[in-house]
């Protein structure tokens, strides 16, 4: 049954349930939109993928053309970033059979090599150091007009911007599973295998279990969905994650994506060209500065919970957010990297949800915000669901 609300159900076929469709003895989710509508479905024991957006990359071309050794800096699918040592060659081994799956989908006759991998896997990950091994990624390989990947020499870094899925033994050694996509414009050199590689045909807002692109087409998102944002402003990469339709920040109209689907057009995983501050920054209160030393600025915050505390961030975005005392006494989305340095968003930039002004709690779940002391402007009323801050 679709409803004339549905943009999309899906029919299950009996007589083809042994053949990739829904089997009688197994167990699915069903995700269903507002309606009741079923617009996606998996099965139940389909664990969840462990995904990762690489913020830095390099390799080490070795002594001889197999021992080469490679770096991975990530952001985990729990907020969390990690430098990781790779098992280069089970990677190189994954990421070479995965181009050669593609060439031979596109009507090539090209199998995976030993040498094919470790070549893919170098030009993939890039390199300040010279490379003059006979598996440096030369551009030799085979190429096609409609395929494309990374056999070339690049530098160092040359995998920011990709999702991958990986593994992690017991001493913390990284192995690339597979290379997911990135959203970046230049297909020459650039290996992007995801499925769907589009932009947004209108607004995606937080909650809503559809991404829309094209003309009428769609990818489902569900709670375990994996949301990664890359984007790179004036030089700077801004990145972020949210776990979850409910976590994921609205993201603008014509903003570029890649997603991984399955035959039930649900993903498990999305890259989004954007910051998506609201999805993984916390909120500091800016009281004001209290020291200045080799290139850091410390500032006194507030913290969401009210803890008093102390932020530390590098003296060229401090010059570039603070011009004067308006700019303080104000919330802050923040996130602070490895090194325990914050990166500060501005209110009012794209994602963030700070609004100034004089709030008065109307009933549970609901509050209205004036622009004035005296509560005579209503600029809106608006929901929530947790304590207001």
């Amino acid at each position: 049954y679709k409803a004339d609300t549905a943009d999309n159900t899906y029919e299950f076929d009996v007589l083809k349930c042994d053949n990739g469709g829904v089997e009688f003895d197994s167990d699915y989710d069903f995700i269903l939109d507002s309606n009741g509508n079923v617009i996606a479905y998996r099965p139940s024991e389909q664990g969840l993928y462990d995904y990762a957006l690489v913020l830095d990359s390099g390799y080490e071309p070795g002594a001889f053309a197999s021992d080469a050794s490679g770096k991975i800096k990530v952001l985990l699918a729990d907020g969390t970033e990690g430098v990781y040592t790779l098992n280069f060659s089970a990677s190189a081994k994954n990421v070479g059979e995965q181009v050669a799956d593609v060439l031979t989908a596109n009507s090539h006759t090209e199998k995976y090599s030993k040498n094919q991998g470790i070549q893919e896997l170098k030009g993939f990950l890039g390199s300040s150091v010279q490379d003059n091994t006979t598996t440096k990624p030369d551009g030799t390989l085979p190429f096609s007009g409609d395929v494309h990947y990374s056999s070339k020499q690049h530098q160092s870094g040359f995998a920011a911007g990709y999702v991958i899925e990986y593994s992690l033994n017991d001493k913390d050694v990284l192995t690339i599973k597979s290379i997911v996509g990135d959203n970046h414009a230049n297909a020459d050199d650039h290996y992007s295998p995801a499925n769907v590689k589009s932009t947004l045909a209108a607004d995606y807002d937080t909650g809503a279990a559809r991404i829309k692109y094209g003309t009428s087409s769609q990818v489902a998102v569900d709670k375990n969905t994996v949301a990664f944002y890359f984007t790179t402003v004036n030089g700077e990469d801004k990145y972020g994650v949210a776990i979850g339709y409910d976590k994921m920040s609205n993201v603008d109209k014509n903003t570029a994506f890649v997603a991984q689907t399955t035959k039930a057009n649900l993903t498990d995983v999305v890259l989004f060209d954007a910051e998506g501050v609201a999805a993984e920054k916390d909120y500091a209160y800016v009281l004001g500065r209290t020291s200045s030393s080799s290139g850091y600025v410390t500032l006194n915050v507030l913290l969401m919970d009210g803890t008093a505390s102390t932020l530390k961030l590098t003296k060229s975005d401090y010059d570039s957010l603070f011009k004067g005392n308006s700019d303080f006494e104000t919330a802050y989305a923040y996130t602070v990297n490895g090194e325990g340095v914050a990166d500060l968003t501005a209110p009012g930039s794209s994602g963030t949800h700070v609004l100034t002004g004089y709030a008065v709690k109307l009933n549970d779940g609901t509050v209205a915000v004036y622009s004035d002391k005296k509560l005579t402007k209503l600029v809106d009323s608006y929901s929530y669901d947790k304590n207001i801050w």
